[in-house]
């Protein structure tokens, strides 16, 4: 359609005008002089880059709350110990060292001699100190013995006086058995007597007085009667009693003098050891590596002084060497944690003989977990704890820790400090946890 032809049936100013068309010359002008062809709005570049960026922020964000982890730790104290078994040997008695035959980290089999010892001479009097300590343990046996006889005799005389205490009751007992039968039937031949009286009452032959004099009467007759009844019940319970005594006795005194048999067998075992002290050699129980030497040559000890300790390798154990034959992990959980401990859990020490910023941290698997707390005062560890705790075991990775090129080899008793890991969550969980425990209630 061309512009003729517009103009041809668009109608003119005068003719709207005339006719009464529904748009104004002035649009109808503007009509005339419009372009051909559809009006499209484009959309700018930017705005394109700035929606594919604000989508991958989004995602990542997405990606970073599923992926990304929350995670809760609790640092705990603990001290390494030997899982190997131990023996620290130990004086029979006073006396000099005269040798140690051995160096701590040698191998050594059972019976070996390991430390040679020499009693400490003479005392003032003549009398040597094994022979002085020998007199003191028969002095200790003969009082035992002594004590076991007036244990037995002692006994025996409790027993006597509860057996005649039992045959007292025993006559006590029939007697008062005896005098409640005689209530009983005083009781029913006043209950009858009563009876004719209110017979009589009633008749008019005897005064309403002597009814109550009756009644009286018999409940005088029905005390007595409960009376005995009463004091039978105490004295059966008295003998119950009795003869509960009479069993406990014997086995009171078979108690008391298997304890004092037991010492002076205890006794026995230490005069024979005395009989060898002059000369003797500490000899080592098992085959296996000495630990750590207390003392060294001309050494004055006294009795019960360490001496040295051997420890029994276990197959497999120390890596690295080590005389320690394997250690373990003891950490100590506060109470507040214990509930997020599981077996196979990694942990990892910090050893404060090798600080963590120079040799860092190391790895341990836990092995064990302890099913009650422990109090303050029930743990036989070097840590102080001010709270009860739960005992943990964990095995280290490793039984060494590598120092300026070396193997340094783990040893019982080194402290450190672990972190527990508590709680692993995503972020995701994290989030949504005040929504999930609010559902799951």
């Amino acid at each position: 359609m061309t512009t003729r032809s517009l103009e041809a049936r668009t109608p003119g100013p005068d003719a709207g005008a005339a006719g009464g068309s529904l748009f104004r010359p002035e649009a109808l002008a503007q009509q005339r002089l419009r372009l051909w062809g559809e009006v499209s709005l484009r959309t700018p570049a930017a705005l394109h880059w700035l929606g594919a960026a604000l989508l991958l922020l989004t995602l990542a964000g997405v990606l970073f709350l599923i992926v990304g982890e929350y995670h809760r730790k609790e640092r705990v104290r603990g001290v390494l110990r030997g899982v190997s078994a131990a023996a620290v040997l130990h004086a029979e008695a006073p006396g000099t060292v005269t040798a140690v035959l051995v160096r701590p980290g040698v191998q050594v089999r059972a019976g070996q001699p390991l430390v040679q010892l020499a009693s400490s001479g003479r005392l003032p009097d003549g009398r040597t100190p094994a022979a002085l300590l020998g007199a003191e343990i028969d002095h200790q046996l003969a009082e035992v013995a002594a004590e076991i006889e007036r244990e037995r005799a002692r006994h025996a005389l409790q027993q006597q006086a509860l057996a005649a205490r039992r045959a007292a009751e025993r006559r006590d007992l029939t007697a008062l058995a005896e005098t409640l039968v005689r209530q009983r039937a005083l009781e029913e031949l006043g209950a009858a007597q009563l009876a004719r009286v209110a017979a009589l009452v009633r008749a008019g032959q005897l005064a309403q007085a002597q009814l109550g004099v009756a009644q009286a009467e018999q409940l005088g007759r029905s005390q007595a009667r409960g009376d005995a009844e009463r004091a039978l019940h105490a004295r059966q319970a008295e003998q119950a009693a009795t003869q509960v005594e009479l069993q406990r006795v014997p086995l009171e005194r078979d108690a008391r003098v298997a304890a004092l048999s037991q010492r002076a067998s205890e006794l026995r075992q230490r005069r024979i050891e005395m009989a060898g002290m002059r000369g003797a050699a500490v000899s080592a129980p098992f085959a296996g590596v000495v630990g750590d030497v207390y003392v060294a040559a001309g050494e004055q000890i006294a009795r019960d002084a360490a001496l040295l300790s051997v420890v029994r390798r276990s197959e497999g154990a120390g890596a690295s060497g080590s005389p320690t034959g394997g250690v373990e992990a003891v950490l100590l959980v506060p109470s507040r944690a214990a509930g997020f401990i599981r077996a196979g859990q990694r942990v990892r020490l910090r050893y404060e003989a090798f600080p963590y910023q120079r040799f860092g941290s190391h790895l341990a698997v836990v092995s064990n977990v302890d099913a009650t707390l422990l109090l303050p005062g029930d743990l036989d560890l070097p840590v102080v704890v001010q709270e009860p705790v739960l005992r943990v075991r964990a095995t280290p990775a490793q039984d060494f820790v590598a120092a300026y090129g070396q193997r340094v080899p783990l040893r019982p008793g080194l402290a450190f400090d672990a972190d527990v890991l508590l709680e692993r969550r995503t972020l995701l969980q994290w989030l949504f946890d005040p929504l999930r425990a609010q559902l799951g209630k």
